[in-house]
């Protein structure tokens, strides 16, 4: 059945998962490197049977037949990983401008996106990179969707399939705007199956208007978009997107009263004419399209985007004489091609499988499928929580399959007694849950949802029985003698309740939609009973218990089933570095759900005792300002660009001695040179070192950058304002810098500054220098949005790092990375001369520089205030570094000038420290208190830093 191991998650969600489970005959399986191809499993040929259980491989035999079975592998989506990487590694070519600026600011500024957790999940980059590549590189079009570009994003439960829509429709737009003669739209038609997705995938909430949460409504005040800052700030102006998110339903096919008008029809007293009338029929029967097109406000032009899309392809006919479902939804699709331009369809499912009804055999994969995140892959990159099945020698291990002791059972006693002790287990389980969150404080200060325990039965007869007895019998569950749903703990609903719209199907719909929402209708919901599955879109992530009273005849079942209790309460932790929480032993940091009665075929488990669904256990931990610690309030100027000009000569405004010195060193420098424009373009010739070396002498490369630094530092305004520096000038300061700051070692040499490698290094230091040269007049600030960061404006987030006490810090707790940013501060709490101080977390602090020609946002790890001798307060950027990167020199110099040019300006005096972990630790044990003794023990220790290549010494 379930395969166990040790640990479930193993690989980083913002990576390429590089590792997985190989499953093996008899249940068991093997880590192994690389990525799982995608593919899916067919029974051997002698079990090959119709129907869905007969594609996926029947449950009994799945192991047993391995060996036999057939592999189908999904050759183009295999193949597409492999370009996509390609394209990726190469900055994105073939695109347009816009495209490749948007590409780079979602997924190039790891460190940026990482501090201010805004950074995107790797299958939400794959799934968007291979819409982009597809539509713009190779302008793809497949042959199972006729005249359609449509492309099939396959991504399982908890990968974030919303702002996976949100980034397309952000790219789809601005390549409208941008891009002459674009042939996508900002027109966006999202459809959903239900009213239950409507309102969350909108994040408004259909009846009332309220906010719900970020959504894909541009009008909202919470939405992806800025929640996740999707849009370049150079396009921000350009973003006026209309998305329409419609429940499929809802969209006519054919005239109302309202669209036509019949030979019967009055109007103003008078009877039309039969003319007139006829001329309109015949105008509604020429263009079928029109009813669809009058409800989308008569686009000229819309990109549709299907969510939950195997709907389309797999909904049964319900009555004798009703057409299935996704005749209806496609024909939507069909009618909107035939009025409007339709540029491009995408649909997004976690199962995009043909149903039963459709065209085709059922379980077949949609042919125009081109990313595959599959659930196992969901599992290991730890996007859901991690299921855990009950210890070996429990009594709970009778309850891994209750299928077979409830299916036979044909009256209320029958069912119960086979099934009551099953339900006892996991109720004992989840009431310990229960009262360790009704004990927290976490729950009172921060509004935590409590547990929830779901059953899942077979029938709504059988749901009947289970939701009286949780309802009656047991007393943390039990529902108050009270018609009113709305105080009610414990809830019955099915499939039909996700599409009420009045009564107390109604009512049911809103409490299960709202579990655990401070002050909506589910706020105290504990346990639900669903009958067959849960609804698409049910978004609780507080499920700690599941008890599976129904049959699981395919894995797609139990991921359809199961994967509405597996979303995580937090993903937090995700930001953790992997080789860390690979050494909690204990694997403490995962949330967990306990599972009985579901046999999780093929999928990887655990095994635990108790669950653990986050907030309510010590990890993750709140952090937030603590009202008793306001005398320790931070608040500094939130400076994001500068208005200056160059009145002296560069050479002599810019010290080049105190820049960074570069060390070129043979290990680096490649034996082959590619000859490129240094920003962009494409590869130009191919030579040898040697001959490269004859061919670029240093003179020739520093008019090269000189040449380049020019463009950097002329943008268009500053040209026209003349305010830039001149070529000549920067020709003076290349030449100073390769002379005196420029070192080759071993079989390298000066000529090779030229090599892009160098060149490249050589630009950042010299760019992030020209930006911070100190001018002959006062530099003028320009203060961001806003204009000041404060502490008391700080959001409470949670935390699964190392925590300090932080006893002048006005945050509860201090959030840290690492022990040395513990140990420092400790330090600080210990400091007589330190008034306050905060861990720049969350906090929004940053200081520009560039790397690759890209500005890049630097987030100093502490901000300090002091006082000096003359009891006059002094801020400080400090930060502390146990290891030295490629980028740290360039960084240390941005932060250097920022402190320089404040410190001239009304918010100064600013100073930068620097805390390498060996130094600070010496200087500690050596008796140092202050931090005035601190920063003459670390300046006296000659902290300074070198470039080489790579590395830093």
């Amino acid at each position: 059945m379930a395969y166990v191991v040790d640990r479930v998650v193993v690989c980083d969600a913002f990576r390429e998962p590089d590792k997985h489970y190989l499953i093996l005959p008899g249940g068991k399986s093997r880590l192994v490197e690389g990525r799982r191809p995608s593919k899916r499993f067919l029974a051997s040929a002698k079990e090959v049977k119709g129907g869905l259980a007969g594609i996926l491989a029947k449950q009994a035999n799945l192991f047993e037949d391995n060996l036999e079975a057939i592999q189908e592998e999904n050759t183009f989506v295999n193949a597409l990983r492999d370009e996509l990487r390609v394209w990726r590694q190469g900055g994105y070519q073939g695109v347009a401008e816009v495209s490749k600026h948007l590409l780079r600011w979602w997924f190039d500024r790891d460190e940026e996106r990482h501090r201010e957790r805004k950074r995107f999940f790797f299958c939400q980059q794959e799934a968007v990179e291979a819409v982009i590549y597809l539509y713009e590189v190779k302008r793809h079009r497949f042959a199972a969707t006729g005249d359609l570009v449509r492309y099939a994003l396959k991504l399982a439960t908890g990968t974030g399939k919303t702002v996976v829509m949100a980034l397309l429709i952000v790219w789809s737009t601005l390549h409208k705007a941008k891009v002459a003669g674009s042939s996508l739209s900002n027109n966006f038609l999202v459809l959903v199956p239900n009213l239950t997705v409507l309102s969350r995938v909108r994040g408004v909430d259909r009846e009332t208007g309220q906010s719900l949460g970020p959504g894909l409504d541009p009008a909202n005040e919470e939405n992806l978009y800025d929640l996740f800052d999707m849009v370049h700030p150079d396009y921000r102006n350009e973003f006026r997107p209309s998305v329409q998110v419609r429940n499929w339903q809802s969209i006519p096919l054919v005239a109302s009263r309202e669209d036509w008008i019949g030979e019967d029809v009055v109007a103003e007293g008078r009877f039309l004419p039969a003319s007139i009338i006829w001329q309109m029929q015949r105008r509604r029967r020429q263009d079928p399209g029109a009813v669809v097109r009058r409800a989308l406000g008569n686009w000229r032009d819309v990109v549709i985007i299907n969510d939950e899309a195997h709907h389309a392809y797999g909904e049964k006919q319900t009555r004798k004489d009703e057409e299935p479902g996704f005749i209806r939804w496609n024909k939507i699709i069909d009618r909107l091609k035939e009025g409007v331009r339709v540029p491009l369809v995408v649909d997004l499912s976690a199962t995009p499988w043909y149903g039963s009804g459709s065209p085709k055999p059922d379980g077949t994969l949609f042919e125009w499928v081109v990313t595959d995140f599959s659930v196992y892959d969901s599992f290991e990159s730890g996007l859901v929580k991690v299921v855990r099945l009950p210890d070996p020698g429990e009594k709970q291990e009778t309850y891994l399959d209750l299928w077979d002791q409830v299916k036979d059972a044909k009256t209320k006693e029958e069912y119960l007694s086979a099934c009551k002790g099953a339900i006892a287990s996991a109720y004992s389980s989840w009431a310990k849950a229960y009262s360790e969150w009704a004990s927290s404080m976490e729950r009172l200060l921060y509004d935590v949802p409590a547990p929830v325990l779901l059953v899942v039965t077979s029938d709504a007869t059988r749901a009947a029985w289970v939701f009286e007895h949780l309802s009656r019998d047991y007393e943390l569950l039990r529902n108050p003698d009270d018609e009113d749903r709305r105080k009610w703990v414990t809830i019955q609903v099915d499939s039909k309740i996700f599409d009420a719209d009045k009564g107390n199907e109604a009512v049911l719909r809103e409490m299960v939609n709202t579990v655990g929402k401070k002050g909506k209708l589910g706020e105290h919901v504990r346990a639900i009973v669903s009958v067959n599955m849960l609804s698409e879109g049910w978004d609780v992530k507080s499920v700690t218990h599941i008890v599976g009273l129904r049959a699981f005849g395919s894995p797609l079942l139990t991921e359809q089933v199961v994967g509405r209790g597996l979303r995580r309460t937090s993903y937090e932790v995700l930001y953790k570095p992997l080789d860390d929480r690979m050494r909690d032993k204990d694997n403490s940091d995962e949330e967990t759900v306990d599972a009985l009665g579901i046999p999780f075929i093929g999928f990887p488990v655990e095994r635990r005792r108790h669950p653990k669904a986050g907030d309510w256990s010590h990890k993750p931990f709140w952090i937030g300002p603590a009202e008793d610690k306001e005398r320790f309030a931070i608040r500094v100027p939130n400076v994001r660009s500068w208005a200056v000009g160059y009145t002296v000569p560069l050479a002599k405004a810019l010290d080049v001695d105190t820049l960074p010195e570069l060390v070129i060193t043979p290990k680096e420098t490649p034996a082959r040179i590619t000859l490129r424009p240094v920003v962009g373009g494409s590869a130009e010739a191919v030579m040898t070192l040697d001959e490269f070396r004859r061919e670029y002498p240093v003179l020739r490369s520093e008019f090269i950058l000189a040449r380049e630094l020019y463009e950097l530092t002329n943008p268009g305004e500053a040209l026209e304002l003349g305010i830039g520096p001149t070529f000549e000038e920067l020709l003076e300061v290349v030449s100073e810098f390769v002379d005196r700051r420029v070192r080759a070692e071993g079989a390298s040499r000066l000529q090779d500054i030229g090599i892009y490698y160098w060149t490249r290094r050589a630009l950042d230091i010299l760019e992030t220098a020209l930006k911070g040269v100190p001018v002959g007049h006062q530099p003028v600030p320009i203060l961001g949005d806003p204009e000041f960061l404060d502490t008391r404006a700080l959001k409470r987030f949670q935390w699964t790092g190392v925590l300090a006490d932080g006893k002048k810090c006005h945050t509860n707790k201090v959030p840290c990375h690492t022990d040395l940013e513990r140990q420092f501060a400790d330090f600080l709490d210990g400091a007589g001369d330190v008034l306050a101080y905060l861990k720049n977390e969350r906090f929004g602090f940053s200081v520009t520089y560039y790397e690759n020609n890209r500005p890049r946002q630097y987030y100093p790890d502490f901000i300090v205030q002091a006082e000096d001798d003359r009891g006059q307060s002094v801020w400080w950027l400090a930060e502390t570094k146990g290891e030295i990167h490629p980028n740290t020199a360039v960084k240390r110099q941005a932060a250097e000038s920022w402190c320089e040019r404040v410190s001239r300006t009304q918010y100064g005096p600013w100073h930068y420290l620097f805390v390498p972990q060996i130094p600070f630790q010496k200087a500690v044990q050596a008796g140092v208190r202050t931090f005035a003794e601190l920063v003459d023990a670390l300046g006296a220790a000659g902290a300074t830093l070198r470039m080489t290549g790579g590395r830093s010494a």
